[in-house]
């Protein structure tokens, strides 16, 4: 009598995240991927102010980069859990996609996970990856490090920055932040108050009165 081979799923918390994207993102290449993971670790950061995996993210020359992502759709491939499928795009090219070889069920991941990645899908499932490749190198944690260096995420947080690059606590880089956006905001309010009433000023004596 055979055994019945057992199916392979994906294991660990990167490869159910990958296979998981590879399910739900229409328009997809092995360098959107990286990308997208990248984007599951900034939105996560963003609403729990933590990394959701300790996977190292590099500043390079086509934004971020991660061989420990790569090496982990290797061996996804390797498994059989993922395969390459030829599509045809809207030019008539042929494009060759990851797509998952298990079934959906076999992806096991925690509720606020499953929560973060529906966002990443919502937001960039459709994009093509040239527009998320550009979108990674306008987030924060990528501006604020220096080119070959492992991306800090918690340079997410901008009043967190200007008070490790100010020496003062974050208490009092918070304190700044407010007292300048009233400063601002009572500066825009004066503007509308004298062009309401008649005189019109230029930007540059607006912002220095």
């Amino acid at each position: 009598m055979k055994t019945q081979q057992k199916q392979p799923r994906p294991e660990g918390l990167l490869q159910n995240i990958l296979t998981y994207l590879c399910f739900k993102c229409q328009t997809l290449s092995r360098t959107k991927l990286i990308k997208l993971v990248y984007l599951v670790e900034v939105y996560y950061y963003q609403l729990y102010s933590k990394r959701l995996t300790e996977i190292p993210f590099y500043h390079y020359y086509y934004g971020v980069w991660s061989p420990q992502v790569e090496r982990k759709v290797e061996e996804l491939y390797g498994k059989g859990i993922l395969v390459e499928r030829e599509v045809s795009t809207k030019k008539g090219f042929i494009a060759i996609i990851p797509k998952p070889n298990v079934k959906k069920t076999e992806v096991r991941l925690p509720k606020d996970v499953f929560e973060v990645l529906d966002m990443i899908v919502e937001d960039w499932g459709n994009a093509l990856p040239d527009e998320v490749v550009e979108f990674t190198k306008t987030t924060l944690p990528f501006i604020n490090t220096g080119f070959g260096e492992e991306i800090d995420f918690s340079r997410i947080d901008g009043i967190k920055e200007y008070a490790k690059e100010k020496g003062i606590s974050e208490d009092e880089a918070a304190t700044l932040d407010i007292i300048f956006n009233k400063k601002l905001k009572e500066k825009v309010l004066k503007g509308l108050k004298d062009i309401q009433g008649g005189k019109v000023f230029s930007y540059e004596e607006v912002f220095n009165m």
